[in-house]
């Protein structure tokens, strides 16, 4: 049996979370304006369905877009009981920088090999929702150079693979508990025409949805002068990582502020059928930095992970 029958069975098909890093990326955020919800929810069925017609002209390019629920419209949308894990995100204030809780009801990851096959499937979501949402971000991410964040560092190197970014990723029917496991009919035939299951999140009876997701959203801007400033060498310890060899360091030489040590993420969204970080570079006028999707079986809360 391969890894995804036994992750996936009964036939369901996952979103694209587990695929190779695509040159080209539009994340999409938009808010649901109040009374359009079964506007939205209606459109949910028919996004697998847009980016087929799209990718279709061009599959060698690999279109595929991953498609997120926030807590908030959840609880607007769907009469079952949302994940237990799902929440906004916690603002997070540090002695220097602050990361803000932003809206955010429906995420759209688009990704391809070229760019005007995410801006088709883009267009084609907002011709769709014209009226009914409004957009809190959109940001188009592109590859760098030999893989690298616009920084000049490669990162997602330690990325799970196989059987480990299969259960690191997605929650599987093996850990719901039986006695308190739901069919797609008990969830309520909104969840079901949306995730097609549901079920119970292991080890505490709330509801779950076995073969979805969590996924988080972080945006990053960069003082691109003052890095460039630094040396080499500061710049390696404040990444935690050889610059051209990609090596990291070992944990007792990473500094405690360093990005492979505080990177986290608070909150996000549901994507059902979707931990594993994608990053990729962004840049808007002469402001440049990155944004960082992670994909987990479960949404982090401050210092319960």
């Amino acid at each position: 049996m391969t890894v995804w029958q036994q992750a996936f069975p009964d036939g369901k098909s996952p979103q694209r979370v587990l695929v190779p890093p695509s040159p080209y990326a539009i994340f999409l955020v938009l808010t649901v304006r109040p009374g359009f919800e079964s506007t939205a929810k209606d459109f949910l069925s028919e996004i697998a369905g847009l980016t087929r017609t799209v990718g279709f002209r061009s599959r060698e390019d690999d279109l595929s877009c991953v498609t997120g629920i926030g807590a908030d419209l959840w609880d607007r949308m769907f009469t079952a009981p949302s994940p237990s894990d799902l929440h906004p995100f916690i603002e997070q204030r540090g002695d220097v920088h602050t990361a803000p809780s932003t809206p955010g009801d429906l995420l759209f990851h688009i990704r391809a090999r070229r760019m005007d096959m995410c801006f088709e499937l883009a267009r084609l979501i907002g011709d769709a929702l014209d009226g009914a949402v409004d957009v809190a971000d959109e940001v188009h991410g592109f590859r760098y150079f030999d893989e690298r964040d616009i920084l000049g560092f490669v990162d997602g190197t330690e990325n799970p693979e196989d059987q480990g970014a299969v259960d690191a990723v997605f929650l599987h029917p093996d850990d719901v508990a039986e006695d308190s496991a739901l069919d797609s009919a008990e969830a309520g035939p909104d969840v079901a025409a949306a995730a097609a299951g549901a079920g119970a999140v292991p080890g505490n009876g709330a509801p779950g949805y076995p073969c979805s997701t969590y996924v988080i959203v972080q945006k990053y801007t960069h003082d691109m002068s003052g890095w460039d400033e630094l040396s080499v060498e500061e710049q390696e310890a404040a990444f935690g990582r050889h610059k051209l060899s990609d090596v990291e360091f070992a944990e007792e030489d990473k500094a405690p502020n360093s990005h492979l040590v505080t990177l986290c993420g608070i909150g996000g969204f549901i994507a059902f059928f979707a931990a594993a970080p994608a990053f990729i570079p962004v840049v808007s006028g002469v402001i440049a930095g990155f944004v960082l999707l992670t994909f987990a079986m479960w949404a982090l809360v401050s210092g319960d992970r």
